[in-house]
């Protein structure tokens, strides 16, 4: 059960991280250029995240939850956002 928690709060840990990158760079992308703001450093973004998150409905009760499934679909979730992004970004130049 330690292992479990331990794991558990590593990956909650890290997708915070990942999730708080990823919405730094769409921000500065698609929201602080084009409306001439300053843009979010990654704890900004990882509290801004973290806030979202909190607001919206999450519940989903499954007792094969694997925490290292999660992780590995964020990433996922992620880097297909900061690629999708990146190009049209780029085509916003």
């Amino acid at each position: 059960m330690k292992g479990y928690f331990l794991k558990s709060l590593l990956i909650i840990m890290y997708v915070a991280l990942i999730e708080g990158f990823t919405l730094k760079w769409l921000f500065a992308w698609f929201v602080a250029r084009p409306f001439h703001i300053h843009a979010l450093t990654v704890p900004e973004a990882i509290g801004v995240a973290v806030l979202v998150g909190m607001l919206t409905d999450h519940t989903k009760i499954d007792e094969n939850y694997d925490p290292v499934a999660t992780a590995v679909l964020t990433t996922l979730k992620v880097v297909t956002a900061l690629v999708i992004g990146g190009t049209c970004y780029i085509f916003t130049l």
